[in-house]
């Protein structure tokens, strides 16, 4: 018998299907890619339903794809007020992904617009093969990240991000030096590139 031909959703056609805000934004190659149609798709759904909660200010939403720390810290932005401020500037958000360095899990690398300025944050996100709930978790990171991120494609910048973490947290690691070491707070505010404007999340 003929083989039948499974379509293969465009990432247009999953964005309307879902209907993902148009604020974020993905190039087709930087979708998740694992090698596992099935688990990437879902991969890559639960990354664009992410970010369509925050850009919308969804708490209810984001909250149960965070992992627990970071909800602790969505929880305390909406006691202060802190999260509606962080979300109703972002103009634009460009998300690209790659591979993880453990099992089960990859990296997405997120960069905010907001106004005339960018915010960028990393997220290592928990996919268990069985297609339980994906889980976000904010990165590590340092000064004025956004500025020092070179190129445009996610993994090349991604592979930056952790490198200058790592020279950070040597650094810092070093006896009797003062220096500035890299955040170790687990936050969903992205870095902002300047200490003056507004933080958004991450």
């Amino acid at each position: 018998p003929p083989k039948l031909e499974v379509k293969v959703e465009s990432l247009a056609e999953i964005m309307q299907r879902l209907s993902i805000d148009p604020r974020v934004k993905m190039d087709d190659s930087e979708r998740p890619s694992t090698g596992d149609a099935a688990g990437d798709l879902k991969r890559l759904e639960a990354t664009l339903l992410f970010f369509n909660a925050m850009v919308k200010g969804d708490a209810t939403a984001l909250r149960p794809m965070l992992d627990p720390a970071d909800q602790s810290t969505l929880d305390l932005m909406l006691k202060d007020g802190q999260w509606k401020r962080a979300t109703a500037g972002i103009d634009r958000v460009t998300v690209g992904c790659a591979g993880g360095s453990e099992p089960d899990t990859f990296l997405v690398l997120a960069t905010y617009m907001i106004g005339d300025h960018f915010d960028t944050q990393l997220w290592s996100v928990k996919s268990p093969a069985g297609g339980e709930q994906n889980v976000f978790a904010a990165q590590p990171s340092g000064p004025r990240m956004a500025e020092q991120l070179k190129g445009t494609k996610a993994e090349a910048r991604i592979q930056q991000w952790l490198k200058m973490i790592k020279a950070y947290d040597d650094v810092a690691k070093q006896p009797d030096e003062k220096v500035l070491a890299s955040q170790q707070d687990r936050s969903i505010e992205g870095d902002t590139s300047d200490a003056s404007e507004p933080s958004s999340p991450a």
